[in-house]
C-alpha cells in the first residue's frame, strides 16, 4: 500500500457506520435517492435498499476483488501486524503494514489465505482469464490466479500522469466494451475554496478522479477533462450563500458494470459512500450519496443483479466493539443492496445542527431539540427503532479504541434520541427528536430492526452557524491539543469569504497556513 493511499486511511479511521438507501423500484441502481422520503407507490410494489450484513474482516482495510474464472472471489485487502497507538507525534512509526488475500465463493464468507508478497496491488482480471495488478508507483504485476503474482516483464508502465500528485493504489482499473482498459485513479487537485489565499486561509485540499486509457495496461494514455470533481458538484455540502458546510472529496474509485450494460462508479465523498453512474465510462452522472458512511468502498455485482458493498473504518453495531482491541474494531463489514421487507428513510437534505466530535472551548448556548419524521416502508414483522453514537478519542494517529454510547438509555450520552412510536408493524411513521445534552457530541446513527435483518441509517450533521460566519464543523483549534482527523478552526481568524480558518488534519499540516504551525 503506498504512502498516499496509507494517509488516506488514517484520514477515514474514524469512519462510522454504512446506512441505506432509497431507489427506484423499477430499475434499482438507476435513481437512486439516498436517505429520500419516498415517492407514492403501489403497495406490491418491491422495496429496494442497503441492508447491512456485519463483520467480514476485522484488522482490515482498503479491499478490493476481483472475479475468479469459475464465479468465486478473490480479495486483496491492508492489514496489520499490530496496531499500536503512536507515541511520538508526527512522523513517528508504529503501523506494520502489509497486504493479505481471501477467497471468497458467495462474497459473504470468506477464507483468509495470509500476507502477498507482492504488497498492496489494484488487480484486474483481463479478457485473456489472466490477471494483471498495479501497485502504488504504477509496477505492473501478473498472475494467473490473482493469489500469486510476479513482475511483468512485457515492458515498462508509462504513467499518465506524475507518480505523487496523483496516486493509483486508490484507484482502479474497467475493461471497456471495445477491449481497452480504463483506470480511474486520484489526483490532487488544489483547493475548494477557488479564492484561497495560503496565508490567509481555509485552503482545503481536495482529490479528483481522473481517467486513462491503455490497449496493452503498460502506456496510458490521459483521457481529457475529470470524471468527478467534487469542487462543482453535490459532494460539498453547503449553505444557502454558498459556503462549504461539510466538506466533501473524491477518493478510492471503483467502477463496475451493471446488468443493463452500464457502469457504475462508488466513490470515497468525505468518510460517505457516492456513486455515479455512466455510459461510455468518460460522463459520469447522477452522482448521489448512497447513505453510506464508511472508507475506501469496494463493490462486486452478484448473479442474481443484487449489489454487495464493502468500506472499512470503526464501523459496527455494539456487539461488534466487546472485547476489542483497537485493531480488530478497524474492519471490513459488508451490505448488500437488493429487494427488502422494511426500508426506512429520512430527508435527504436535513442536516442536524449541533452535532460533532470532540469540540471543546465553544460558548454558543446548546441550541433547542430538532425533530425529523423517520418513515419505515413494507411489511412483515415488526420494526424496532434505537440510536447508537460512536466517538474516538484522539485523532487518526493517536486514536484510542471507539466508543459506543446508547443515545436512547444511557443518560450520559451527549445526544438524546426519542422515538415516538420507537417500533411497529410496516408501515408507519415515528417522529424523532434530537436533544443535543452538550458539545462532545457523537454521530447518530438510527437502528432499525425486525428480528431479521438489520438497517443503519445515519444522519448527517453540522455545527450551529454563529452570528456572521458561515458554519463548520471542526472544533476550535487548542494549544497542546493536537489537531484532529477533522481539522480544527483559529480562533477568531477566518479567510477571505468569511469561513473560518481551518488547520488541515496532521497529513496535510504542510498545505495548512503557517498560523497553525502552533497547533501541530
Amino acid at each position: 500500500m503506498g504512502r498516499p493511499a496509507l494517509f488516506m486511511l488514517l484520514r477515514a479511521a474514524a469512519s462510522l457506520v454504512v446506512a441505506m438507501t432509497v431507489v427506484s423500484a423499477c430499475n434499482p441502481r438507476s435513481a437512486v435517492t439516498p436517505s429520500a422520503s419516498p415517492k407514492a407507490r403501489p403497495s406490491s410494489a418491491p422495496l429496494f435498499a442497503w441492508a447491512y450484513e456485519g463483520t467480514v474482516r476485522i484488522n482490515a482495510v482498503d479491499p478490493r476483488t476481483v472475479v475468479l474464472t469459475d464465479g468465486s472471489y478473490r480479495q486483496i485487502y491492508g492489514s496489520w501486524r499490530s496496531w499500536q497507538p503512536i507515541t511520538g507525534g508526527p512522523g513517528a512509526r508504529g503501523l506494520d503494514v502489509y497486504a493479505a488475500t481471501a477467497v471468497s465463493k458467495d462474497g459473504l464468507h470468506w477464507t483468509d489465505e495470509g500476507k502477498l508478497d507482492a504488497g498492496y496491488l489494484v488487480p484486474v482480471r483481463l479478457l485473456n482469464g489472466r490477471y494483471r495488478g498495479y501497485s502504488d508507483n504504477l509496477t505492473a504485476f501478473v498472475s494467473d490466479d490473482a493469489r500469486t503474482w510476479s513482475l511483468d516483464t512485457s515492458g515498462p508502465v508509462v504513467p499518465p500522469e506524475p507518480v505523487g500528485p496523483c496516486h493509483y493504489s486508490a484507484g482502479d482499473v474497467a475493461v471497456m466494451p471495445d477491449q481497452t482498459l480504463r483506470y480511474y485513479y486520484n489526483c490532487s487537485a488544489g483547493q475548494a475554496n477557488p479564492a484561497c489565499q495560503p496565508a490567509l486561509g481555509f485552503c482545503l485540499g481536495v482529490n479528483v478522479i481522473d481517467s486513462a486509457t491503455s490497449k496493452d495496461g503498460l502506456v496510458w494514455q490521459k483521457d481529457p477533462g475529470v470524471r468527478i470533481d467534487p469542487r462543482n458538484g453535490p459532494e460539498f455540502l453547503r449553505d444557502q450563500g454558498g459556503n462549504v458546510v461539510l466538506p466533501g472529496d473524491a477518493s478510492h474509485p471503483r467502477v463496475v458494470t451493471v446488468r443493463d450494460g452500464s457502469l457504475e462508479m462508488f466513490y470515497w465523498g468525505g468518510n460517505e459512500t457516492w456513486s455515479a453512474t455512466s455510459v461510455d465510462g468518460l460522463t459520469w452522472t447522477n452522482r448521489k450519496y448512497e447513505g453510506v458512511f464508511g472508507s475506501d468502498p469496494d463493490v462486486i455485482v452478484l448473479p442474481d443483479g443484487r449489489t454487495r458493498l464493502f468500506v472499512n473504518g470503526f464501523l459496527g453495531l455494539p456487539q461488534d466493539f466487546d472485547g476489542k482491541t483497537l485493531g480488530e474494531n478497524q474492519r471490513i463489514v459488508s451490505y448488500v443492496y437488493g429487494p427488502v421487507r422494511y426500508r426506512v428513510s429520512v430527508d435527504p437534505d436535513r442536516v442536524f445542527n449541533g452535532i460533532c466530535s470532540g469540540c471543546p472551548g465553544l460558548t454558543a448556548p446548546v441550541p433547542p431539540p430538532e425533530y425529523v419524521n423517520v418513515k419505515i416502508e413494507g411489511s412483515g414483522p415488526e420494526v424496532t427503532l434505537s440510536a447508537i453514537g460512536y466517538s474516538v478519542e484522539g485523532d487518526a494517529l493517536h486514536a484510542s479504541n471507539p466508543r459506543v454510547i446508547d443515545l436512547v438509555t444511557d443518560p450520559a450520552g451527549p445526544v438524546q434520541v426519542e422515538f415516538s412510536p420507537s417500533s411497529g408493524s410496516p408501515p408507519f411513521t415515528t417522529r424523532t427528536t434530537l436533544t443535543l445534552r452538550n458539545r462532545l457530541g457523537a454521530s447518530i446513527v438510527l437502528v432499525a430492526n425486525n428480528g431479521g435483518s438489520q438497517e443503519l441509517i445515519p444522519l448527517r450533521q453540522s455545527l450551529p452557524p454563529t452570528p456572521g460566519q458561515p458554519a463548520s464543523l471542526r472544533p476550535t483549534c487548542q494549544v497542546g491539543r493536537p489537531v484532529g482527523p477533522q481539522g480544527c478552526t483559529v480562533p477568531g481568524q477566518t479567510g477571505p469569504d468569511g469561513t473560518p480558518l481551518t488547520c488541515l488534519p496532521p497529513d496535510q499540516a504542510a498545505s495548512s497556513p503557517p498560523i497553525c504551525k502552533q497547533y501541530y
